[in-house]
């Protein structure tokens, strides 16, 4: 019931640790609280799995995304692997949706870097955005602005997709690099 004393005692220095340090601080609350600590644990986060275990817990940002997009702004900016990836993971958690669409193809297009996990994750944002808006997916698939590991990663995710029918997989290998 205490978590300000909790986070402030929260041995660092183990994975499952930072990952419950993660966990409480997605479970709070109090917006400007929350901000506090989100920036403390987006310091610790060095694994794909604290990333993206924080992000999809953090359940208030898809009721104050327009709270969140500073933020996001933010992370990404930093060119920081896993900072560029968290704010990858929430555009992909809690922005897949129309009114959104042009800002998450803006990042992907500026997004440059040639960390692993940033590119993985930003072929997951894409598979998913083709997912639910396969037309303009595919039509920013066309541009091929992409570097050729995040556009043909990408490709090859949403080949694997259960969600998307065999033709429309078919017609996406043209669109390889």
């Amino acid at each position: 019931g205490n978590y300000p004393a909790f986070l402030a005692i929260c041995d660092q220095s183990f994975f499952e640790t930072v990952l419950l340090r993660g966990l409480v601080t997605a479970g709070i609350k109090d917006l400007a609280e929350l901000e506090e600590y989100f920036w403390d644990y987006a310091e610790l986060v060095d694994d794909w799995c604290l990333c993206d275990t924080f992000c999809s817990s953090l359940k208030i940002v898809s009721k104050n995304q327009k709270h969140f997009l500073p933020m996001i702004e933010t992370l990404i900016a930093t060119q920081q692997e896993f900072k560029v990836r968290i704010g990858l993971v929430l555009l992909l958690c809690y922005y897949v949706d129309a009114p959104y669409l042009e800002l998450i193809f803006n990042y992907l297009r500026r997004i440059q870097s040639e960390a692993y996990y940033v590119q993985m994750a930003e072929a997951w944002l894409i598979c998913e955005v083709f997912v639910k808006f396969p037309e303009l997916a595919e039509k920013f698939l066309a541009e091929r602005n992409l570097p050729k590991f995040v556009q043909n990663k990408a490709i090859s995710k949403i080949r694997d997709s259960y969600r998307v029918d065999q033709m429309t997989k078919d017609r996406l290998v043209k669109y390889r690099i």
